[in-house]
């Protein structure tokens, strides 16, 4: 049997084969991170399960919540505890991060805080924005740490805590050109997670017993939720891409929503935010009096009573569409039973997580949401998932799931996804291909080759026999020159390209993993892209496009508390479409 010669088509096939080895061998040894909660219950807006992080050199051990919106690491600096504040303020506020007692603090500058989303629901702030070193958990947690993380020192008191960042887009302080990637991002590029996923639940103080938070980076928790096939597409809006269709609203006998309405899912607010007709539905069907001043439901001791013993449970009915396939997330009273404190509230006390929408671009699931949702978010294929979050029993461990990076092909046994995403249905088909396309050319090469080779044949004794007839007439006109090739040149048995490799080739210029099956795409530059914030068509392959760019004049004079949260010593920042 005829075999293809080594120089042409064999290297290109073990570089798929073998390619394919380091990708699975790759995907195989990264897994995912499971962040363990501290057992703190943190805020003044309700009883939040917080998570530990260590910034700087040496290590300061801070508690923050996850922030599925932002891209920087938000930590509480000094300047947010004034002498007006209880004694226990820094602590209350998950520790505050001392930048003078860091050896390896890169200031920036003094910037606004970048909240597209949160600003509308009247949300704001400064930050000092640096590089710092930051490892994820507690010591003795052995979790990965990253050099020149992009951090911001807060004051503000609209984010009480810090706040871990779950958004991959990069964060840019003065020109596109000067991205600065996301912790998502840097752990992904390192290879300490997988893939640009997470799947995270807020946990549930008033579960009995308690039930803290559960975040996965690079996969999810299958112990912590119930299971469905519904799979919602990211929107066009990176600035509100987990946006949600709320179908319907009901107690079991009271429907609290006419028609449906889309929503954006952010953990970093605590409230709910709907429209008043639907408020003024919650009042009715839980006897809630709206306080003005405070701008929430209070709840007094005597209808907190009536509604323990009620035990509403409002059912939120989700989807991608208006119409069509669905999730149910079932929201017991315990849920809405929350305790504020000053400044949240003035005078403290008890309070219902509703609050009243001016407009579609409010409609908010914050934090009181995701104490029963759990969100699997992937950012590989730009689809995330709703679930009924679970709370089992402190003796079932953790399931933990691994989802693969978009180009990388799952190997092993391992534990296996029921997930009915993009991201699995992708895997498979890709390395099929890769197989049948490899064994496609073996076959291919093979028979053309073999027909080559017959056809040279006949074309050397044909030639032989046109020399010869030529030679003959030369001969006959005495003064002919036998042309025994093409004067000068090679003839082309191939199509020419000066440059550009066959299509069926590997460019190992820009070749990253397996043979894709979508072609990669080159960034935008600001100048060609006016969409609003639009999501890419496919998954960043180093680091995602940045978010809204923080345009604004580097803060130089000294630090106040005045330039923290009121902004009177900086500009206000410019957001930039890209």
């Amino acid at each position: 049997m005829f075999l293809p010669k080594r120089p042409r088509l064999w290297p290109i096939l073990a570089a798929i084969l073998s390619t394919r080895t380091n990708a699975a061998d790759s995907a195989k040894a990264v897994s995912p991170i499971s962040v363990p909660p501290t057992q703190y219950w943190d805020g003044i807006d309700g009883k939040w399960s917080s998570f530990g992080i260590q910034v700087g050199t040496p290590a300061q051990q801070i508690r923050v919540l996850p922030m599925t919106q932002e891209g920087a690491i938000y930590t509480v600096v000094p300047e947010g505890c004034t002498s007006s504040d209880p004694s226990n303020c820094g602590d209350s506020r998950g520790s505050l991060f001392l930048i003078n007692r860091t050896s390896t603090w890169e200031q920036q500058g003094l910037y606004e805080l970048s909240l597209i989303a949160e600003a509308p629901l009247g949300y704001s702030g400064n930050g000092i924005y640096g590089y710092d070193t930051m490892t994820l958990g507690w010591p003795g947690d052995n979790l990965p740490s990253l050099n020149s993380s992009i951090i911001a020192g807060i004051a503000t008191k609209d984010f009480y805590l810090g706040g871990l960042p779950l958004n991959p887009w990069a964060v840019n302080f003065t020109s596109l050109t000067q991205s600065t990637p996301s912790m998502m991002t840097l752990l992904k590029n390192q290879s300490k997670i997988p893939s640009l996923t997470y799947g995270y639940t807020a946990g549930y103080y008033n579960n009995n017993p308690s039930i803290s938070g559960s975040l996965v980076l690079g996969g999810y928790d299958k112990s912590r939720f119930v299971e469905n096939n519904v799979s919602f597409t990211m929107g066009a809006d990176i600035s509100r891409d987990l946006l949600v269709s709320i179908q319907s609203i009901d107690t079991g006998s009271t429907k609290l929503l006419s028609q449906p309405i889309f929503a954006f899912l952010d953990s970093a607010i605590p409230t709910i935010w709907l429209p008043v007709s639907v408020c003024q539905a919650f009042e009715t069907a839980f006897n809630l009096t709206y306080d003005a001043e405070a701008e929430l439901y209070l709840v007094s001791d005597t209808l907190h009573t009536a509604l323990q013993q009620q035990n509403p449970t409002v059912t939120f009915t989700l989807g991608p569409q208006a119409s069509g396939e669905s999730v149910k997330i079932d929201m017991p009273y315990g849920a809405f039973d929350l305790e504020s404190q000053a400044p949240f509230s003035p005078s403290g006390g008890r309070y219902f997580p509703l609050k009243r929408a001016n407009d579609s671009s409010e409609y908010t699931l914050g934090r009181a949401f995701f104490q029963n949702a759990y969100v699997v978010a992937n950012y590989e294929y730009f689809n995330f998932s709703v679930y009924q979050a679970a709370y089992p029993g402190s003796d079932v461990a953790e399931d933990i799931v691994s989802l693969p990076a978009k180009f990388a092909i799952v190997a092993g046994a391992g534990s296996s996804s029921s997930l009915s995403t993009g991201a699995i249905a992708g895997i498979a088909v890709g390395s099929a291909a890769i197989i049948v396309i490899a064994l496609g050319l073996v076959l291919w090469f093979c028979v053309f080759k073999k027909r080559q080779q017959n056809t040279k044949e006949l074309h050397e004794l044909d030639s032989t026999r046109q020399r010869e007839e030529r030679e003959k007439v030369a001969q006959l006109d005495g003064d002919a020159t036998v042309v025994h090739e093409t004067e000068g040149t090679r003839i082309e048995h191939e199509l020419y390209s000066e440059h550009k490799p066959l299509g069926h080739e590997l460019d190992a210029r820009n070749y990253q993993g397996i043979l894709p099956v979508e072609l990669p795409v080159n960034e935008v530059a600001a100048s060609e892209a006016h969409s609003e914030h639009s999501t890419p068509f496919v998954t960043p392959s180093v680091t995602p496009a940045p978010n809204p760019t923080l345009m604004t004049t580097h803060f130089t004079s000294p630090l106040s508390q005045q330039g923290y949260n009121h902004g009177q010593e900086t500009k206000k920042a410019a957001y930039h479409e890209y």
